[in-house]
């Protein structure tokens, strides 16, 4: 089937491999709705077998944790309403009192402390060694990429006009905040989960929906590799000046770059 739709990718016939695909996606939705997953823990037999395929790859601290861990998928009936009341909706309108315009970006954008920023941060290079050197079988976001095995994959050939295309069209659109508007509501979607969590220290839990009180959930949101790609990189490039204004604001701080985060998010304008 993988061979079937890259030949059909490579000769464009696009439609059918839309159709292709929809189609799997449909069935998948109609068998889960028949037999729906459940919170069951994964059996010793799977966890073993799991747990050695992590080693295997290398990614040792990803196969401690199936072995390790007891969480489990919080899948009961009342799993979304105890996600809403930990994260109540609020606005989604980005405040831009003091943000630069969109002329002033375009400026900012022609100056040569931008591209070279631009050049280098940023650069196919650099894309193709933070995809190369992300942790083996990591998860899996909302669209089923995994850093190393698929994206990293992309790059193993020189093949410098479709790298090109990949750094202008995937990976700077986050950094430039330049998406087609159709695809706007992806842009800052992710694959979102809940694990039971246990309500160890006996305080109340909001009881949404009729909840039960004795255990709570912990929300975890994949977002996009590409989107982290492009996080990562920003992080990289601006990480020591934030660091050093920081340490001049202020007398207490810690002096570590590693202490951001490569999921620190920089806001594109747009």
């Amino acid at each position: 089937m993988i061979q079937t739709r890259c030949n059909c990718l490579l000769k464009g016939d696009l439609e059918w491999l839309w159709a292709s695909c929809t189609k799997t996606g449909r069935t998948r939705q109609t068998r889960l709705k028949v037999n729906p997953h459940t919170g069951k823990a994964c059996t010793t037999t799977h966890l073993d077998a799991l747990a050695q395929k992590l080693a295997r790859t290398g990614n040792f601290s990803k196969s401690c944790q199936a072995v390790c861990s007891d969480s489990t998928p919080s899948l009961g009936p009342h799993t979304l309403a105890k996600l809403q009341v930990k994260n109540p909706q609020g606005s989604v309108d980005f405040d831009k009192t003091f943000w630069p315009s969109a002329a002033d970006m375009d400026v900012l954008r022609q100056k040569d402390n931008w591209r070279r920023v631009a050049e280098e941060h940023f650069s196919v290079d650099n894309i193709r060694k933070y995809f190369a050197r992300t942790p083996p079988l990591s998860a899996q976001d909302v669209d089923v990429w995994r850093p190393r095995e698929h994206v990293a994959f992309l790059f193993s050939e020189d093949d410098e006009e479709f790298h090109n295309l990949i750094r202008k069209y995937v990976v700077m659109s986050f950094v430039l905040g330049d998406f087609y508007p159709g695809h706007s509501e992806e842009v800052a979607g992710g694959k979102y989960f809940a694990l039971v969590k246990p309500n160890a220290d006996g305080a109340p839990i909001p009881n949404a929906g009729g909840a039960s009180v004795d255990s709570d959930v912990r929300g975890i949101v994949i977002g996009s590799t590409w989107r982290l790609c492009s996080t990562s990189r920003a992080v990289a490039e601006s990480s020591l000046p934030v660091v050093d204004y920081l340490l001049g604001q202020y007398d207490i701080f810690p002096p570590a770059p590693q202490s951001l985060s490569r999921d620190l998010m920089i806001p594109s304008p747009g």
